[in-house]
């Protein structure tokens, strides 16, 4: 880009009759030219190698079988921990529109989703990635639209007998593998609206024990996984997202930050 840049320079000297080369063999067009020329190489290649990049990438995901087998809801969650897998750039952009899509009803809606990302990050549990090697990026975000931060995400009276009714006796057997506290606080929020019990520490004693212990297969462990899983967020829609949208999300922040320190100290 230095020669370019000089080449450049050369060809307006040209132009106001200032000669830099003796004999005049080469006009301020011609520097000016093979300045462009210059400056295009360089930048040609570099488009080369990122659009290379990209093919090995998506041809890593064509041939990869836990990638290409989600293809509904499970699939983001597959392409998040496969970019970071294969050490491929990842950039977060937002959308200040927010989701466009209608109020879901109850959290029943979500059923699917819950269980296909869950058994993705199960499945991936196992997979060694280098996070510090990732290169990670992310829109700034300078203010939140009103609208976003009030608006109604489910329907939540209509989601609370999800929780209350028609358990299993399979469910209640699956329970015993859980902490005294998170299974005692599943038993009584069946009959009483008290959610407290399920906070970020429980939450993320609740992950060890599915990580290693749920079977997408035995039709118990997925109704029991959405029924925690709505414990969770009625704990955060009431003590969290009530007090408004900063809160909230501070809230969400400090949880990751508690997941990844407790892990720290656990390796």
């Amino acid at each position: 880009m230095g020669v370019s840049s000089l080449l450049l320079v050369f060809g307006l000297l040209a132009f106001i009759g200032i000669s830099v080369v003796p004999g005049g063999f080469l006009t301020g067009i011609d520097y000016i030219v093979f300045g462009v020329l210059g400056c295009i190489g360089p930048i040609g290649f570099y488009n080369h190698v990122k659009e290379k990049r990209k093919r090995e990438v998506a041809e890593k995901f064509i041939k990869n079988p836990w990638v290409m087998n989600y293809s509904d809801w499970g699939i983001d969650t597959a392409y998040t921990l496969a970019f970071a897998k294969y050490q491929a750039p990842l950039y977060e952009v937002y959308i200040k529109q927010g989701k466009l899509h209608k109020l879901y009803g109850s959290l029943s809606d979500l059923y699917t989703m819950l269980i296909e990302c869950f058994a993705v990050i199960q499945e991936s549990s196992v997979i060694q990635i280098d996070t510090e090697s990732i290169l990670y990026e992310k829109d700034t975000v300078k203010e939140i639209p009103t609208h976003i931060q009030e608006k109604k995400a489910f329907d939540v009276e209509g989601t609370i007998p999800l929780l209350r009714e028609d358990w299993t006796e399979q469910e209640m057997e699956l329970l015993s593998f859980f902490p005294s506290k998170i299974k005692e606080g599943m038993r009584s929020c069946r009959k009483n609206l008290d959610f407290r019990f399920m906070e970020p520490q429980a939450w993320y004693e609740v992950y060890e024990v599915l990580l290693e212990k749920f079977d997408q297969n035995e039709k118990a462990w997925p109704d029991l996984l959405f029924r925690l899983w709505m414990a969770r967020v009625l704990n955060y829609t009431f003590y969290y997202a009530s007090k408004g949208y900063e809160y909230a999300m501070k809230s969400l922040e400090d949880m990751v930050s508690y997941f990844v320190q407790r892990r720290l100290k656990e390796e």
